[in-house]
C-alpha cells in the first residue's frame, strides 16, 4: 500500500496500472491491485495514458536521481560520442588525454565494451574512466611494492 502511495505522489495522484512498471519501480516480486481496488483504496481510471514500462531499480553504480538539472541536460548535449557508447565533452576528453596520454584510448575502448556488453549506465563516463585508472594504478602499486602479499594467490 505504501508503494502505491509513493507511486501516486509521483504521478499526479494516479497509480499506473502497469504491473511490470510497478514491480520495477517499487522493488516488488508480485503486484496484485485487486485487494486495493476491492477496498476502495484504488479506483481504476478510464482513459489514462499507460506509463512507459522502462523504469528499473537503481543499482549501486546508478544512484543518480531521476530529475536532472538544466545544466546537466545542457552538458549532455555538448558531449561527443567515442566509439559506440562513451560520452565525453571536449574539456573532459582533453583532461583525460593530458592525464592518461596514450592509455586513454584503451580506457575508452574498455568502457565502451563494458557499456555495450553489460548495458550499464554511468552518470559520468569521465569520472568512471578516472576511477578505473586510479584503481588500476593502485593495483599496480600493490603488485610492485608488495609482491610477497600476492604469492600463492
Amino acid at each position: 500500500m505504501i508503494a502505491s502511495m509513493v507511486l501516486a505522489s509521483k504521478n499526479d495522484g494516479k497509480v499506473p496500472m502497469d504491473k511490470d512498471y510497478v514491480k520495477r519501480v517499487a522493488y516488488l516480486n508480485k503486484v496484485d491491485f485487486n485487494p486495493l481496488i476491492n477496498i476502495g483504496f484504488l479506483v481504476p481510471a478510464s482513459g489514462c495514458k499507460r506509463m512507459l514500462a522502462d523504469a528499473r531499480p537503481e543499482t549501486e553504480t546508478e544512484t543518480e536521481t531521476e530529475t536532472e538539472t538544466e545544466a546537466e541536460r545542457e552538458a549532455e548535449k555538448e558531449k561527443k560520442i567515442y566509439l559506440d557508447y562513451v560520452l565525453l565533452t571536449d574539456d573532459e576528453y582533453q583532461k583525460l588525454r593530458d592525464k592518461l596520454n596514450s592509455q586513454l584510448d584503451d580506457y575508452i575502448e574498455r568502457l565502451n565494451n563494458y557499456l555495450g556488453s553489460k548495458g550499464k549506465r554511468y552518470k559520468s563516463h569521465y569520472h568512471t574512466i578516472l576511477a578505473w585508472h586510479r584503481n588500476d594504478r593502485d593495483k599496480q602499486t600493490v603488485q610492485t611494492r608488495y609482491p610477497h602479499l600476492l604469492e600463492g594467490l
